[in-house]
């Protein structure tokens, strides 16, 4: 820690024209390539048009089967927690005394209700995400 602490302290005291300006991509290689060099011709690769063509395509792959997620989990809060007749919680709720569903929704209703929540939250994010990834792709 100590050797740390000393070249760290040696860097901040060091004075500041002994640090080299700051160069240009374009200068940099002017530099290391040859005269015969004409530096404005490179960077344009081969096939980058592919990577990029490839990486579009999953992007759009991925955001189509997030799509599938959202829907596919909203479906499963609505049949876990949903208003309409057909949901657990409201099964749960209309059991007769002393049945089985009786005794099912006084031990665990909060924590199906917990775990609606927590689907809805990852549903919110998961909505979030594909937002980003469809501004970035554009």
């Amino acid at each position: 820690m100590k050797s740390f602490e000393n070249i760290f302290n040696t860097l901040i005291e060091q004075d500041e024209t002994d640090v080299q300006p700051a160069v240009s991509d374009k200068e940099a290689a002017n530099k290391v390539l040859g005269p015969d060099t004409n530096v404005d011709q490179l960077g344009a690769v081969a096939g980058a048009d592919a990577v990029a063509d490839a990486k579009r395509a999953s992007t759009q792959h991925q955001l189509s089967e997030l799509q599938t997620w959202i829907v596919e989990i909203e479906k499963f809060i609505e049949y876990l927690n949903g208003v309409n007749d057909t949901s657990v919680q409201s099964k749960l709720h209309k059991a007769g005394c002393d049945s089985l569903y009786e005794k099912i929704a006084r031990s665990e209703t909060k924590k199906i209700a917990r775990v609606a929540v927590d689907l809805s939250s990852l549903v919110e994010s998961f909505k979030g995400y594909l937002i980003a990834g469809s501004n970035q792709k554009s």
